[in-house]
C-alpha cells in the first residue's frame, strides 16, 4: 500500500513538473497582433501613470487588464523596457496557471483540470490572448452563486467585466437567476438577498469611474461598435463577409489571392441591420431561460447558448470569444458530466478558429484555407448549423412546450 502512494506521488510530481515546464518553451512564440498591441499599451503606461496611459491608449479594453499586466512590467525601469513583451507573456502564463489551479481546487477533478490546461493552451500560452487573466476571477465567481455567496460573486463578476468585456453578455441571465433566487428565499424579487450583490458591484464600477473617468465609457462604445461583421471569428457573419466580397468586390475589397475571406468594413447600415438577428434570438434565449426551472445548471447551460448566439449571429465578434462559453461549459461538466459533448465541440471549434488564422504564434498555417474555396466559410456554415441546431433543441422546444 505505501509503495502505491509513492508512486502515485511520484507520478503526479512528474505529471506536474512536465506541466509546469510547457510554458517555458513558449516565451519565444510570437502570439497575435494583439500582444504588440498590450506591449504599446504598457510601455504607455510606464512612461505616465495608469490612469493617464489608460486614456492615452484609446483602445477598446476596460481599465483592470492592466493590472493583471503589471505583476512582472512594474519591476522594469529605463534600461529595461525592452523587455515589456516578456513581462506581459509571464503575466499571462502565471494567470494561465492560477486558472488550473484554482479550476482544481473547485472542481477536484483531474481529468478536467487537464482538460482546461490543454484547451486554453493554443488560446493563452501560444498566442497570447488575455482573456486567462479573468478566469480565476470566474472561476471563483461561479462557485460562490453555486453556492449562495451571492455578493463574492458579484465582485468577482465585476472584476471579470472589468478586465475585459465579454463577461457582459451573460450578465442578464445572471441578473434573472439572482432575481429568482431572491423569489425563493425571500418571495420577493427586490430583497438583500438581490441588493447587495448589485450596490457592491456598482460600488466597484462607481471606483472605477472615479479613478479612470469617461475613458472606460468611451472603450466600452468602440467595443460595442467594431466596424467589422466579422473579425476572424468563423460563424454566420464570416459567411456574409465572403459573400459580400465575392459578390460585390468594387463596394468591398475582393477577395485575397487564393480566394480567402478577410474582414471588411461595410458601413453602419449592414452591421445594424445585421445585428437583428442576434438581438431576436438572444431575446429568445433569455425568455427560455425565464421559463425553466432556473437551477443553477440551468443557469451555466443558457449562459453558454446565449453566448454561443452572440458568437455566431453578432457581428465584431472575434476568433478568441469563445474563451467564455467554453470555461463555463467545463465548469458546468464538474457537475453534470451529460454536458461533456457540448463542451468537446466548442473546445474543437475555437481551437480550429485560432489554429486556421494564426497557426500556433510561430509560423501561420493561414496557407493551407485554399482548398479551392477559403475553407474558414465551409467551417462558418458547419458553426452555424450547429449553433441552429442546439437552439432548436434547447431553446425553440423549451418555448414551445410551456
Amino acid at each position: 500500500m505505501q509503495n502505491n502512494t509513492d508512486n502515485s506521488f511520484i507520478a503526479n510530481f512528474i505529471l506536474v513538473l512536465f506541466l509546469a515546464a510547457f510554458p517555458v518553451i513558449l516565451l519565444k512564440t510570437n502570439g497575435t497582433e494583439d500582444l504588440w498591441t498590450f506591449t504599446n499599451w504598457m510601455m504607455n503606461v510606464l512612461q505616465v501613470s495608469i490612469q493617464e496611459g489608460y486614456a492615452l491608449n484609446k483602445g477598446d479594453y476596460p481599465p483592470l487588464y492592466i493590472y493583471t499586466l503589471l505583476p512582472f512590467t512594474f519591476l522594469l525601469d529605463e534600461a529595461t523596457r525592452p523587455l515589456v513583451t516578456l513581462c506581459i507573456k509571464l503575466a499571462i502564463f502565471c494567470f494561465f496557471y492560477l486558472s488550473a489551479i484554482v479550476f482544481y481546487r473547485i472542481t477536484r477533478d483531474k481529468f478536467l483540470t487537464l482538460l482546461w490546461y490543454f484547451t486554453f493552451a493554443l488560446h493563452a500560452l501560444f498566442l497570447k490572448y488575455i482573456d486567462i487573466n479573468y478566469a480565476p476571477f470566474l472561476l471563483v465567481g461561479l462557485w460562490a452563486l453555486k453556492n449562495k455567496h451571492y455578493t463574492i460573486f458579484a465582485l468577482c463578476y465585476t472584476v471579470c467585466c472589468l478586465i475585459k468585456w465579454p463577461p457582459l453578455i451573460i450578465g442578464p441571465f445572471l441578473a434573472l437567476y439572482i432575481f429568482h433566487q431572491s423569489k425563493l428565499e425571500t418571495g420577493r424579487f427586490l430583497s438583500p438577498v438581490s441588493i447587495k450583490p448589485a450596490l457592491a458591484s456598482f460600488a466597484l464600477i462607481g471606483l472605477c469611474f472615479f479613478w479612470f473617468g469617461s475613458a472606460i465609457t468611451d472603450a466600452l462604445n468602440k467595443a460595442m461598435n467594431e466596424p467589422y461583421l466579422s473579425g476572424r471569428a468563423l460563424n454566420a457573419q464570416w459567411i456574409v463577409t465572403y459573400f459580400l466580397q465575392l459578390n460585390y468586390p468594387d463596394l468591398y475589397r475582393p477577395l485575397d489571392p487564393g480566394g480567402l475571406a478577410e474582414f471588411i468594413v461595410p458601413g453602419k447600415q449592414i452591421i445594424t441591420w445585421a445585428k437583428i438577428p442576434f438581438s431576436l434570438f438572444f431575446i429568445a434565449t433569455l425568455v427560455a431561460f425565464w421559463r425553466s426551472e432556473k437551477t443553477f445548471t440551468d443557469l451555466l447551460f443558457f449562459c453558454v447558448i446565449g453566448f454561443f448566439t452572440y458568437f455566431t449571429l453578432n457581428t465584431g465578434v472575434h476568433e478568441n470569444h469563445l474563451f467564455l462559453p467554453i470555461a463555463i461549459a467545463l465548469f458546468l461538466c464538474s457537475i453534470e458530466k451529460r454536458f461533456m459533448s457540448i463542451a468537446i465541440l466548442l473546445i474543437v471549434i475555437m481551437n480550429f478558429n485560432l489554429l486556421v488564422f494564426y497557426g500556433v504564434g510561430i509560423k501561420t498555417i493561414s496557407a493551407y484555407r485554399d482548398i479551392g474555396m477559403d475553407i474558414t466559410v465551409l467551417l462558418s456554415v458547419a458553426v452555424t448549423l450547429l449553433w441552429a441546431n442546439w437552439w432548436y433543441r434547447y431553446v425553440w422546444k423549451n418555448l414551445i412546450s410551456r
